[in-house]
């Protein structure tokens, strides 16, 4: 028999559903995704496992596959413009298109070093980096690579620039260089860890994250000179990064698990959109159009930035839940009652009207039952919030208003 359930409350709310704010794509693929670029706001390429090389016109709706001629697993292309691109990859192989990727051709990169990264400056100018501290450069658009002094046999992992002559690689073992010359000549500077980078953002000329194994997240505010360690909830190998502005950043991990900072990193918030899915790549055309890609074809886009959407008029109520709030409005304290009909995951999260993340309340396996958790809305400022309780289940979303 169908439960009614009666919540006596200052304030009646409605439950509320949420809206997945990063939204599966259908790549037609199952092969691992590492790298992505996006020269516009609609046209991008992503390369992977096998050869793999994927273009899309659509801003990321469809994709469609272009012959790559190789079978090396490519981990690396940038494109200057939607004409001109390059992927790098595995046994030293460097391809390029100069007819937005209808035709790729192979150069001869001179090794044999798997190639990790690429960046190019113009149609003309870039740099390659890879295994054994190998550093390639061209000035021809690619018809002859020479080789740069890195002063490091350290794999290279990537490679990011943040003027015409300021670059920064990262790598293995907490290896960080850095040029002012447009990459002729690279100085080893201290990241202060000895563990690997695998992956880098910077906002401006001064700000930049990097991240790698054990969880770790190293950041600058002075261009790569110096580096210090920013905490993290856990310790799991980081994939990618990437931060919108100095505050707002994401980071996907190789469980699956997204955290979100509005902050700079001083607080992070977990979201599990991805499931158990590795990430390796993530690219934003704008500050809130963004993309992620990983293992076995996975991509997943946001147009809002990962901030929650709330759907006020889906007012269908999750009985087997029951989650409430008392008193409603909040002046100071407030008890907040939820049943479970099972033992599960249970995760509760607090946002604000803009659907912007305040803060995670619990995160915990919770036995079959009611339970209860005290809230306290002093540090936060007065007007409308939703809880949202998440568990392996049901999801559901509650209003409530802070009256200080």
């Amino acid at each position: 028999m169908k439960k009614t359930i009666f919540f006596i409350l200052v304030f009646q709310f409605a439950t509320l559903f949420s809206q997945n704010t990063w939204n599966p794509l259908n790549t037609g693929t199952s092969t691992s995704l590492f790298s992505l670029s996006f020269p516009t706001s609609q046209i991008g390429w992503v390369v992977g496992q096998d050869g793999l090389i994927m273009k899309t016109i659509d801003g990321g709706n469809t994709w469609n596959t272009q012959t790559s001629n190789v079978l090396n697993s490519l981990y690396g292309c940038f494109f200057p413009d939607t004409t001109h691109g390059w992927a790098v990859g595995w046994d030293g192989k460097i391809l390029k298109t100069a007819d937005g990727g209808n035709t790729w051709i192979s150069q001869q990169s001179g090794t044999t070093n798997y190639l990790n990264s690429v960046y190019f400056f113009s149609t003309t100018s870039g740099i390659i980096v890879g295994e054994n501290g190998t550093i390639l450069k061209t000035t021809d658009g690619g018809n002859t690579w020479n080789s740069v002094t890195s002063n490091t046999t350290m794999i290279l992992y990537m490679i990011d620039f943040i003027s015409p002559a300021t670059g920064i690689i990262i790598g293995q073992g907490g290896r960080i260089l850095k040029t002012t010359d447009g990459g002729n000549t690279w100085v080893i500077k201290n990241s202060g860890i000895t563990t690997d980078l695998f992956t880098m953002h910077f906002v401006d000329a001064n700000t930049g994250y990097a991240a790698g194994d054990f969880g770790k997240i190293i950041k600058t505010t002075d261009g790569g000179e110096s580096w210090t360690n920013i905490t993290t909830p856990n310790s799991t190998i980081i994939g990618t990064i990437w931060f919108s502005d100095v505050n707002r950043g994401w980071v996907a991990q190789m469980d699956g698990n997204l955290l979100y900072t509005t902050n700079g990193g001083v607080n992070w918030e977990s979201d599990t959109s991805f499931g158990i899915t590795a990430m390796w790549t993530t690219f934003f055309t704008s500050a809130d159009t963004g993309f992620v890609a990983g293992n076995n074809g996975k991509m997943y886009k946001t147009t809002n930035g990962g901030t929650l959407t709330i759907d006020e008029n889906n007012q269908i109520s999750k009985e087997n839940i029951q989650l409430s709030i008392f008193p409603n409005p909040v002046k100071k304290d407030a008890e907040i009652d939820y049943y479970l009909d099972s033992k599960e995951l249970c995760s509760i999260n607090l946002y604000d009207i803009n659907g912007k993340k305040e803060g995670r309340l619990i995160n915990e396996i919770k036995d079959k039952g009611k339970h209860q958790i005290r809230f306290n809305s002093d540090k936060y400022k007065g007007g409308v919030y939703y809880l949202e309780i998440i568990t392996e289940t049901e999801k559901s979303i509650k209003k409530f208003i802070i009256s200080h």
